[in-house]
């Protein structure tokens, strides 16, 4: 349990900065462990011609203070050489998701996989996050 003495502001000040740390990392903890569950369902949905998409789909989290950044996708490092040449998908899934039209006219429909991968599993992502500033919460009572 964290103290606070309303008349000492220095005091104040160390606790809230302490919550708002011990927060921050609960919470990060939380995306971490629901990330690669998002990137497996991103990966097991994704369309398969060549496998190369599929086996793109990765993670990362930064923390910059008390802000976290988390990614779930095509990671943009991610390059396979064919004998056709270079497959790098993160140049190419917007191609997948949204469809295109291709030189010779003819109408590559969208997949919209990643929406329905996405949806289904933001609320599992929401109740970590969400048990994670609970956890903290209960820690100052």
């Amino acid at each position: 349990m964290i103290e606070i003495d309303p008349t000492d502001f220095e005091s104040t000040l160390a606790a809230i900065k302490k919550i708002e740390k011990t927060a921050s990392a609960r919470v990060k903890a939380a995306i971490e462990s629901v990330l690669p569950e998002v990137a497996d369902a991103l990966s097991s949905a994704a369309p398969v011609d060549t496998g190369t998409l599929q086996r793109s789909f990765g993670i990362k989290t930064k923390k910059f203070g008390v802000d976290i950044f988390a990614i779930a996708g095509v990671r943009s490092d991610y390059t396979e050489i064919t004998p056709k040449g270079k497959k790098i998908p993160s140049k190419t899934i917007h191609l997948v998701r949204f469809g295109f039209t291709h030189r010779s006219g003819k109408q590559v429909p969208a997949n919209p996989f990643w929406n329905d991968v996405v949806t289904r599993l933001r609320p599992r992502l929401q109740q970590a996050i969400q048990d994670a500033i609970d956890d903290v919460g209960r820690e100052l009572e």
